[in-house]
């Protein structure tokens, strides 16, 4: 089985038993542009693909620069009008993904989290208990 990124014009493939050793390499490769928060690149893309265009991977440009931790990419992103609800393969959304690397890496101050939450945070939760729907709000006691 091969994976394929695609960089720019070339095409990389590489075969499943590499993907453990190489992939990160590959990633970096393909999703440089977070890594060192270079806005002019990302905006090239999102100009071509519109700002909510989905990877490889199926993650938009802001649920990789949440994972990522890219700051400056993620301001650009919602000052063009990125959609913050927007999910992944699993249900996760740019918030969820900011709380898994927080969890991840151990990080007890993420200034991801403190900057972005107002933005990216949900309005309310269902919640599905003894078959009633329940909402909470995101400014009750309940929903923390």
């Amino acid at each position: 089985m091969l994976s394929f990124l695609f960089l720019s014009a070339s095409v990389y493939a590489i075969s499943a038993d590499d993907w453990l050793t190489k992939g990160k390499s590959f990633s970096v490769i393909a999703y440089n542009e977070y890594m060192i928060g270079n806005v002019k690149t990302l905006k090239q893309k999102t100009d071509q693909y519109g700002v909510d265009f989905r990877y490889e991977v199926n993650l938009t440009p802001m649920m990789m620069a949440a994972k990522l931790g890219s700051q400056k990419i993620m301001d650009d992103l919602i000052k063009s009008g990125a959609k913050s609800q927007l999910t992944d393969n699993h249900g996760r959304t740019a918030m969820h993904l900011i709380i898994l690397s927080r969890f991840l890496e151990n990080n007890t101050k993420n200034e991801m989290m403190e900057k972005f939450y107002p933005v990216l945070r949900n309005d309310s939760l269902r919640l599905m208990i003894n078959k009633k729907l329940i909402k909470l709000e995101y400014y009750q006691g309940e929903y923390l």
